[in-house]
């Protein structure tokens, strides 16, 4: 397979793009605060959402870069989450959601670029089609360093579940309409077998969608 280097020119060019594109999507944000529409929360979210995808694209290209050396070190998965958290308050926000997190008091051995970003891609997956619910973050009791990710009222059919891991899939199956989970549990999927970590999907009680990282 041939190696894709991503060089600091690259780099460099992307992030011109993505701050262009990060100005025009913030300057239509402040635009909708003015503006009285039935659909303006919807609307803030779906900006909300394509600023994170802006923002994922240096990172995600970042890590096809093959040719240098991945460093893995001991990392807590405590600050990692946090961080993410932080940087996903606008789509809580957007999204009347509410977040239950439990301190998590895990070392996990891993790349922290790869693993940040596998964790940013899940919580963004969990929590960007759930309105007015309740995104919960814990550690597995049962399974030592699993961390779990879950929303509850999301109402994920089987069959979501059991092809939500495939590249380019859907969401054919889920009883909300339009609700998809794009590219990033795929990416996910992708990252953490390259790291020797795992995730699995399920549905909790109350068929929202449950997913749980094995580091």
């Amino acid at each position: 397979m041939e190696e894709c280097e991503f060089t600091a020119e690259l780099e460099e060019n992307y992030g011109i793009v993505a701050h262009q594109m990060n100005t025009a999507l913030t300057t239509i944000q402040l635009m909708l605060e003015n503006i009285e529409t039935p659909h303006r929360k919807e609307l803030q979210s779906e900006l909300v959402a394509l600023k994170r995808y802006v923002d994922m694209l240096i990172p995600f290209l970042q890590i096809q870069d093959r040719t240098g050396k991945e460093t893995r070190q001991s990392l807590s998965l405590d600050d990692i989450v946090k961080e993410v958290l932080r940087k996903s308050a606008m789509q809580f926000i957007a999204n009347d959601n509410s977040l239950d997190f439990q301190p998590l008091d895990c070392e996990v051995y891993s790349n922290e670029r790869k693993l940040a970003l596998v964790i940013d891609l899940a919580i963004f997956a969990v929590s960007k089609n759930s309105k007015r619910d309740l995104i919960s973050i814990y550690m597995d009791t049962t399974h030592k360093k699993r961390l779990v990710i879950e929303n509850h009222t999301a109402n994920y059919s089987l069959e979501d579940i059991e092809g939500i891991l495939a590249q380019g899939y859907g969401g054919s199956g889920t009883k909300r309409e339009k609700q998809t989970t794009g590219i990033e549990l795929y990416v996910c999927h992708q990252i953490l077998n390259s790291l020797s970590h795992r995730i699995y999907v399920t549905t909790n009680d109350s068929m929202g969608m449950r997913l749980m990282l094995q580091f």
